[in-house]
């Protein structure tokens, strides 16, 4: 009975090694845009932590007008480009457009009702919108 159960386990860790963090971003795309609030966070988490493993690169909600989603990091390029020797910010080195897409999913989670995601956007407000 004892090596029924270890196989058992080995065949489900086995079965798991297949799927990469690659694999869960196409997930977690896949069912943010299907409008499950929890998969657009996750999915906004995953641009911040690992956008190269996003494809397509930027993917929004169908239906979005990216004038509304990329308008505040093309605001913030333009400030940041008139402002050469500025201090540095909290978002050096990150891709507006990358930083824009992350903060269009956690609002998408947010307006859907998870709380882990208004509180990301309450916490992170000043980023949000001309950072």
């Amino acid at each position: 009975m004892e090596s029924r159960e270890t196989s058992d386990q080995s065949a489900g860790v086995d079965g798991l090694a297949k799927y990469t963090l690659s694999s869960a971003a196409a997930m977690y795309t896949i069912a943010a845009k299907e409008g499950f609030p929890t998969a657009a966070r996750e999915l906004g988490l995953f641009y911040l932590a690992h956008p190269e493993l996003v494809q397509p690169r930027i993917t929004l909600l169908p239906l979005s007008k990216p004038k509304d989603v990329f308008r505040p990091a093309l605001t913030a390029l333009d400030k940041r480009n008139k402002e050469v020797n500025a201090s540095s910010s909290a978002t050096e080195g990150l891709d507006p457009l990358i930083f824009s897409v992350a903060f269009h999913w956690m609002e998408v989670a947010a307006n859907g009702g998870d709380k882990d995601a208004r509180t990301f956007l309450k916490n992170n407000s000043n980023l949000s919108a001309g950072w």
